[in-house]
């Protein structure tokens, strides 16, 4: 992809506006670098300076700038980049402690479509200090200290579809976070610590994709509301404990959602709008009253994951009794116990994959009839249960005979026992 090859440095005028008092430092071009510059010396620059490339006229149409050296300790942007090379479109500055940026520094950036920032010790992103460089579509400021998005920051970014802010330390999302950029079409706000979301901060109607794992977010009531075409969420891994019925309500595209590792208790009949979700990752929760005859009806879902998430068989009124269409489903990890596990997911007759490891499964019925039940069933996961070994190699000659593919743990721990991979007692 040509923004990960080209990715390059992001340096320009000096902080005080004078470039012309500023020191020099000469620099050369690595020559064997073609339509771009190299620069592999290492630099420290802690005040406003002018770099000079004593060969620059070779590469006057230079369109890519990398000053990658890891031993480099920029912590103010050099000055006089965009003049020296006026054809750039793709900069990065990576791994050099750079401290801050102004809109100054990108003046005369005209043609920049791809900035790469990061891995540096940035903590705020001042207010329109993009607007010099109106052409961005892609920034990658992530690894850095970011603590503060001044609004409007990114103001003016027709253009930019393209935002990661990774392993920052941001705390919280405001309305005007991401107000002037509307085509954001991927944002990468994971590992931050987000735990306040303004109502509409995220109303990017041209949104794609967000991931918000690994934050501190309570509750994500209110928060996607104008997103008509965004088609992934992910939210893993932060505190939320319930899902209100209306929270998908702006999102009738949406294809895949994560939450797992929250503690959810609590989903109710969220899902009941998500007429395109085709995966679902409930993972690591300790929900309550998840209805599996609800879930099984969304009419594109495809693969199901609630590996120990707390899962419990409801009474039998909430056993799906209308086809599904889930190809996967994963409910291993539950504590489940019930030998007439096949009969309970009999409507799941599209499965192609079932996963039941990790439970307590002493004896399941059913199993020398599963071709029957589950005409499309290619693998099935058994390992982790509490079967005799007399009762696992019926289960396994039988998947044998089906030829049904089952997973096997290749070493037995301690003093357990296996039959073809597969631990018994």
């Amino acid at each position: 992809m040509l923004c990960q090859i080209i990715f390059v440095l992001v340096l320009a005028y000096a902080h005080d506006g004078n470039a012309a008092s500023a020191p020099i430092i000469n620099v050369q071009c690595d020559p064997k670098i073609t339509h771009g510059c190299s620069v592999d010396e290492s630099l420290d620059i802690h005040e406003p300076t002018v770099l000079n490339f004593v060969n620059a006229d070779q590469w006057s149409d230079a369109w890519f700038l990398h000053i990658l050296n890891k031993s480099n300790i920029i912590t103010v942007f050099p000055s006089g980049i965009f003049q020296k090379f006026p054809k750039l479109t793709s900069v990065s500055l990576l791994s050099s402690q750079l401290k801050s940026i102004t809109k100054d520094d990108f003046k005369n950036a005209d043609e920049l479509t791809h900035l790469g920032i990061n891995d540096n010790k940035l903590q705020t992103l001042p207010a329109n200090v993009f607007e010099h460089a109106k052409k961005l579509s892609g920034i990658n400021a992530y690894s850095n200290e970011i603590t503060t998005i001044e609004d409007y920051a990114f103001n003016g970014l027709e253009n930019l579809n393209l935002l990661t802010l990774r392993n920052n330390s941001l705390t919280a999302l405001k309305r005007n976070t991401f107000a002037g950029a509307p085509h954001i079409s991927h944002l990468s706000l994971e590992k931050n610590q987000i735990e306040t979301i303004e109502e509409g901060a995220l109303n990017l109607p041209e949104l794609k994709n967000i991931d918000l794992s690994y934050n501190r977010i309570a509750t994500i009531e209110g928060v996607f509301t104008n997103l008509p075409v965004v088609d992934s969420i992910i939210v893993s891994f932060n505190r939320i404990q319930t899902l209100s019925d209306n929270v998908f309500r702006g999102v009738p595209n949406l294809k895949v959602f994560g939450i797992h590792g929250n503690g959810l208790a609590h989903i109710g009949k969220a899902f009941e709008d998500c007429k395109e979700l085709f995966l679902l990752i409930l993972n690591e929760n300790k929900i309550e009253d998840l209805d599996l005859a609800a879930i099984a009806k969304i009419p594109a879902l495809l693969r199901l994951e609630i590996k120990g998430s707390g899962f419990r068989w409801g009474n039998a009124d909430q056993w799906p009794k209308t086809e599904s269409k889930i190809w996967i489903l994963d409910i291993s990890n539950n504590s489940l116990s019930e030998p007439d596990v096949l009969n309970r997911l009999r409507h799941f007759s599209n499965l192609v994959e079932l996963h039941l490891e990790d439970n307590n499964f002493s004896e399941i019925n059913g199993i020398e009839n599963l071709k029957k039940d589950f005409p499309h069933l290619l693998d099935i996961g058994l390992t982790g249960n509490r079967f005799s070994c007399q009762k696992l190699q019926s289960i396994v000659d039988n998947l044998e005979a089906e030829k049904i593919t089952f997973n096997r743990t290749s070493i037995p721990i301690g003093d357990a026992k296996s039959y073809k991979g597969v631990t018994c007692i």
